[in-house]
């Protein structure tokens, strides 16, 4: 199966910072799905007022609930749990009709409580996606350890699980997800019908390797902010643009920083040649290159408009491994 949907991430709150009110129209009119989280439940309600058709993968955001008050030495009572683990499910029931999917509240580490909360909005008449959350505290997934029998029972009971943990403590990436994902797929495989959500997986050797049905990104807008764009690269043989390789990035901003490293602007970092075919993927695009080195709001536009463009290979290419590409050429 290849990615039959592809969700941008977090875009209530990019959509509420200075310049960027335009996003949530130009996502409605594109038809651009978008996971949000809960825990952004303010914005996120804002959202669903100022758009009519936009479509939510909602996911519960208590991760982000419980960090925030770990921050602040505070530990939630179990009331406290229960209260935000409500609220949740009374959004859902209220927001139905808007909402794509939504995920069950998962405890990371923790199978058990996991498996209670799924069971818990299952009695309130809901039917969230099944978490398989993998922590780099568990270790390599054993057979028949909790975490596998877990596993195990909702692949057997659900046609519709997300894996998370893709994204998660800087650890991301391709070696990151492999620790788990050849296990983990290796039992899903015993039941094809299954759709699988990725969280945070956007790499598209990840994209190639594992049978997703749906995954989500958060890229498109963390590197509009350090100058960055993100475009296909070019196949000198084939004369045109392959989504089926590692993007390049490109560094569109004479101000351009990743992390606390000054990076060249891209003219001064690609070949004659390499800035050609990279302003003629500006021209096709409608990209106006003054904009992108000066305008965040216009990188961010340019980062949609790439995963758009990929989200729509992914819906219709076979993906094969051979056609992973490194160089720009």
């Amino acid at each position: 199966m290849s990615v039959q949907k592809l969700y941008l991430a977090a875009v209530c709150h990019t959509a509420k910072m200075k310049n960027c009110d335009w996003i949530l129209d130009y996502l409605e009119q594109e038809k651009i799905l978008t996971l949000e989280s809960f825990w952004y439940k303010d914005a996120l309600i804002k959202i669903l007022k100022e758009t009519s058709n936009m479509q939510v993968f909602l996911d519960s955001g208590a991760y982000s609930w419980h960090s925030t008050l770990m921050k602040k030495g505070v530990e939630p009572t179990e009331d406290e749990t229960k209260k935000y683990f409500d609220s949740y499910i009374s959004f859902i029931l209220e927001n139905k009709n808007r909402l794509d999917a939504y995920a069950n509240l998962d405890v990371v580490g923790d199978p058990e409580k996991t498996l209670a909360n799924q069971e818990y909005m299952e009695k309130a008449g809901l039917s969230p996606v099944a978490v398989f959350h993998y922590s780099p505290e568990q270790g390599k997934i054993k057979t028949k350890d909790k975490h596998y029998r877990f596993l195990e029972k909702i692949i057997q009971k659900y046609n519709y699980i997300a894996l998370g943990g893709g994204a998660s403590e800087g650890l991301t990436g391709v070696a990151y997800v492999q620790k788990f994902g050849d296990a983990v797929f290796n039992l899903i495989s015993k039941k094809p019908e299954i759709k699988v959500h990725g969280f945070g997986i956007a790499a598209i050797s990840l994209l190639i390797r594992y049978p997703w049905y749906s995954v989500d990104a958060t890229s498109w807008a963390k590197y509009a902010a350090f100058g960055i764009i993100l475009m296909p690269r070019y196949d000198k043989d084939m004369k045109k643009f392959r989504y089926d390789s590692v993007p390049i990035k490109v560094r569109t901003s004479e101000r351009s920083k990743f992390g606390d490293v000054s990076t060249p602007h891209f003219t001064m970092n690609y070949s004659k040649e390499e800035v050609l075919h990279i302003r003629k993927y500006f021209e096709k695009n409608d990209l106006n290159e003054e904009e992108l080195n000066v305008s965040w709001t216009a990188r961010i536009r340019a980062n949609i408009i790439y995963f758009e463009n990929l989200a729509t290979f992914l819906k219709n290419q076979k993906i094969e491994k051979r056609n992973v590409q490194k160089r720009f050429f």
